[in-house]
């Protein structure tokens, strides 16, 4: 009598078995979290951060002074001074801007702070510094007349825009805003792209376009502060929500500068915070919710982004949030990244 051909396991078995395995890896992925790894000390809160690759750079606002932080590897002051009131780092070098006293000096140095220079030096107010390590473009706010004229744009306060092409400074524009706040966030095409917040009345945020030679160029405005990111030919930038009327509500609008077409990348999100590129899409960090936002443009909507309960996310940049621990003490701030994404 031939023998009877073996059988498999059931199929519902087999089943069982793989939802097993499954709910094993979840849960095990649940209770882990994100890692964390500690990347440093910090002296304050970091102020501005920026990442260029692997590393990060920022400013710590003491009661004495300020200073710019790399961590590459390790924590290192690059720069100090009673105020540093902007930085850009980019993979070709570093730019800051740095007031002693009564004068304000642009300076530039290559990738470790080699070849530390002066670019230029005023006694007007200087801020809004951007470099790709050749070019360097920063903003001077010149003093507001005291006379009831001041409240005339024409006569008021002006902004001028100031462009260094590696040989030599020369001013571009002059904008007939004062800002509160003030940055050069890029340069495309020979068209140098700065942000304000006026610092008058309803505090309302503006971009402008402004190609040497050439009338600047009004292409954005906005209630309130915004986060502006300007990568290859689209601009980026933070909103009040256009379909909620709580304004503690926001949204993230693009533009594509080659033809000046404007949409919604995502809406319904929390309001403030700073606008990063990471790994997996932009993403809103240090918003009202001090919670972090991962924007999913198919659906034009946010998800947040799990990160330890003790951490606040201050940055993201590739796969890892820039947080620092909530509970700290004066002078020590426990800084770290979260591989979250």
């Amino acid at each position: 009598m031939a023998p009877k051909p073996r059988q498999g396991p059931p199929i519902l078995s087999v089943i069982l078995c793989a939802a097993a395995v499954a709910a094993f890896l979840v849960v095990g992925r649940w209770r882990s979290g994100p890692k964390l790894r500690m990347l440093c000390v910090a002296s304050a809160v970091p102020q501005s951060p920026q990442a260029v690759g692997r590393n990060w750079y920022w400013l710590e606002k003491g009661a004495a002074d300020t200073a710019l932080v790399g961590v590459t590897g390790e924590r290192r002051i690059l720069a100090r001074a009673s105020e540093l009131p902007s930085f850009w780092a980019s993979a070709m070098g570093l730019a800051w801007i740095a007031r002693d006293g009564g004068r304000y000096r642009v300076m530039v140095a290559g990738p470790g702070r080699a070849s530390e220079r002066e670019l230029y030096h005023s006694s007007d107010t200087l801020a809004g510094v951007w470099t790709d390590g050749v070019r360097t473009a920063w903003l001077a706010k010149k003093p507001v007349p005291k006379s009831p004229a001041r409240f005339i744009p024409p006569l008021g306060a002006v902004t001028e825009v100031w462009w260094h092409d590696g040989v030599s400074a020369a001013r571009s524009a002059s904008l007939a805003e004062g800002f509160a706040t003030a940055q050069v966030v890029g340069v495309r095409e020979g068209a140098i792209y700065v942000t304000g917040m006026r610092n008058e009345g309803i505090r309302v945020s503006v971009v402008y376009r402004v190609r040497p030679g050439g009338p600047a160029e009004r292409i954005v405005g906005e209630d309130g502060a915004i986060s502006v990111l300007l990568e290859d030919h689209t601009l980026y930038w933070t909103a009040l929500s256009r379909e909620s009327n709580y304004r503690l509500t926001g949204c993230v609008r693009g533009m594509d500068l080659r033809t000046g077409t404007v949409r919604t990348v995502a809406e319904w999100l929390p309001g403030g915070g700073a606008l990063c590129r990471t790994a997996a899409g932009l993403a809103i960090c240090a918003g009202l919710t001090e919670t972090s936002w991962l924007l999913d443009e198919r659906r034009k909507l946010g998800e947040r982004i799990a990160c330890p309960g003790d951490q606040w996310a201050i940055s993201a940049s590739g796969d890892r949030l820039l947080a620092v621990r909530r509970r700290k003490t004066p002078g020590r701030v426990v800084v770290s990244e979260v591989l979250a994404l």
